[in-house]
């Protein structure tokens, strides 16, 4: 499954605004493309294997009753060079330094291709022999719709193959209806093929959109941003897993907002929701490396997991939760502990074994935090 990193609303304010010129902001560029690149890998693999059975497939065909003076034109530019280039485009796929060129070298090997045909019918022309150019239609179709190109670079091969062709019959092709009808049917054949490549990617830069969007309803809390009670398992028991096999600590923070019930009949839901959502982003803002995360678990508490914090952290992670939730200054008049809004927590910090099991730690957390309430609230209890 793909990764979105960004938050609901940048997926759901970029399909608000749309992207008719088929580009998002850098960021959201960037993550559309590494999945356009994972999502297109079979096509690419699929549109050189075309390629390169058709072009050997054609050799004998071309050949036949070609005179020799174009010949070794005809075998420089498909054999010593075409079969060679879509060779290289295919092993790029292997090495992961040469992936981003894959895009570019694919471009330059339908350019190739196609020019080159361009090239091989000026020259079977000034010896009158009848080159079949139609190749070319299959070259253009390769570019916008198999080879796994992004609308702007699939559309590079195409316009240079037109307008290769328009200068091939102004200036070097004898004039004739014949003529005419070749510069015709490959202008039309590019630009529909452009149309239709414009909406395939449209359509994928939506579906792109909507499943990001679907995603995060299914793995984040809608009010506060953070993972779900599920997403928190999930991701707890990699963790867990991951712990034991490196022999790393994993640290457990088990929040409650104290007296929530008193601060929604005293200030009305909505001023409830926001709260959360306050209070969701300054836990957030706790977990600073890429395995660390918070995560709502229900009503007002909150789950905070630590990976592989050291002796120095463990004393202070408590800590920062309950400054950054004081930082708030969120007024709580009904509350019967503080004037602001306060948390109570349970707190565990362990090296797990093969013995300890998901349910055992959050068991330990939460009669921790049941400690922290009944000792006066707006505090840490450490699980025994």
């Amino acid at each position: 499954m793909s990764t979105y990193s960004h938050d609901i609303s940048t997926y759901q304010q970029q399909l608000e605004t749309g992207f008719r010129l088929l580009r998002f902001p850098s960021s959201l560029e960037i993550e559309y493309r590494d999945l356009h690149r994972a999502n297109n890998k079979v096509r690419q693999w699929a549109s050189i294997a075309i390629g390169l059975i058709t072009l050997i497939s054609l050799i004998p065909i071309d050949v036949q009753d070609m005179p020799e003076r174009i010949k070794g034109l005809y075998y420089l530019i498909r054999v010593a060079v075409a079969i060679p280039l879509l060779v290289m485009v295919f092993s790029f796929h292997f090495i992961p330094s040469m992936i981003r060129f894959i895009q570019p070298a694919s471009v330059m090997a339908i350019l190739w291709i196609g020019v080159g045909n361009v090239v091989l019918d000026v020259a079977s022309a000034h010896v009158s022999f009848n080159f079949a150019y139609e190749g070319v239609f299959i070259v253009i179709m390769i570019s916008l719709f198999m080879a796994g190109l992004r609308f702007q670079i699939a559309c590079v091969g195409p316009i240079i193959i037109v307008l290769s062709t328009w200068v091939a019959t102004q200036y070097f092709l004898p004039e004739s209806r014949h003529t005419s009808l070749k510069l015709f049917y490959i202008t039309a054949i590019s630009f529909c093929g452009m149309v239709g490549a414009y909406t395939i990617e449209y359509q994928f830069r939506k579906s792109f959109i909507q499943h990001a969007i679907v995603q995060h309803m299914a793995i984040k809390d809608g009010l506060t941003g953070l993972f779900n009670r599920s997403e928190a398992m999930n991701k707890l028991s990699f963790l867990l897993d991951y712990a034991r096999r490196e022999q790393k600590p994993i640290t457990l923070l088990l929040a409650d907002v104290d007296h929530f019930k008193l601060y929604n009949d005293h200030y009305g839901h909505l001023k409830g929701d926001e709260c959360l959502r306050l209070i969701g982003q300054a836990l957030q803002g706790c977990c600073k490396r890429p395995l660390d995360f918070a995560a709502r678990m229900g009503g007002e508490e909150f789950l905070m997991v630590w990976f592989d914090s050291s002796t120095e952290d463990e004393g202070n992670l408590s800590q920062q939760v309950h400054q950054a939730i004081s930082a708030l200054a969120i007024p709580h008049d009904a509350s019967k502990t503080d004037p602001l809004v306060t948390l109570s927590a349970g707190f565990s910090t362990s090296i797990p074994t093969h013995d300890n099991t998901i349910n055992q730690l959050i068991n330990a957390v939460d009669e921790a935090l049941y400690h922290a309430k009944n000792t006066g609230r707006n505090r840490t209890a450490v699980a025994s």
